[in-house]
């Protein structure tokens, strides 16, 4: 229960109490791999990455092959701008549950931040057949274009994140970034 109590307090961003639900799940039951991985998952977003990266590998020692943790795992070292590793993981989690779109997106940022980008655009578009009302999956895939100067594409992309949810700010602070882009761009 103290599991189930913090999960639901994270998810109304209550992340301090949330904490002291995913501890006290531990002291009952040291083996719960998902009270570590809900823990590490919180610590990471609070900014305490390196400590909810040390919770995320508690809770892939006793459960392996847990997809959502290989990939929180993937984007806590991407928060830490460790590519190679968050790419292994994310991959990992893909190997396991290739339909996780949260992965196909997290791993096609990875892959833009190393200049892969034709790589990037093919997770990202994955994410996006596997979850058409994605909106994070068309921002992510309009900065891979707008980082290669295909604004016109890229703004199709930030409109269509807008379209799913009008408040989404990085979108239309990408789109507006975009259609400045646009308007520098020499005609030929």
């Amino acid at each position: 229960p103290y599991n189930n109590l913090g999960a639901a307090l994270a998810d109304e961003g209550h992340y301090d109490e949330a904490l002291a639900h995913y501890h006290k799940a531990l002291e009952i039951n040291p083996y719960y791999p998902n009270a570590y991985a809900n823990l590490g998952f919180i610590l990471a977003k609070q900014g305490k990455v390196e400590e909810g990266i040390t919770q995320l590998f508690k809770a892939l020692q006793i459960k392996p092959k847990d997809y959502e943790t290989l990939s929180n795992l993937g984007v806590a070292l991407l928060m830490q701008n460790r590519y190679a590793e968050a790419a292994k993981y994310l991959s990992k989690a893909l190997e396991i549950n290739p339909h996780f779109a949260k992965a196909h997106n997290n791993l096609g940022v990875v892959l833009r931040r190393q200049n892969r980008f034709q790589e990037s655009m093919d997770h990202l578009r994955s994410a996006l057949q596997l979850d058409p009302d994605y909106a994070e999956a068309y921002n992510n895939l309009g900065v891979t274009l707008a980082s290669q100067g295909r604004y016109q594409e890229a703004i199709e992309q930030f409109s269509a994140a807008l379209e799913i949810n009008p408040g989404y700010a990085k979108a239309r602070q990408n789109l507006e970034k975009s259609l400045k882009g646009k308007s520098n761009e020499t005609p030929p």
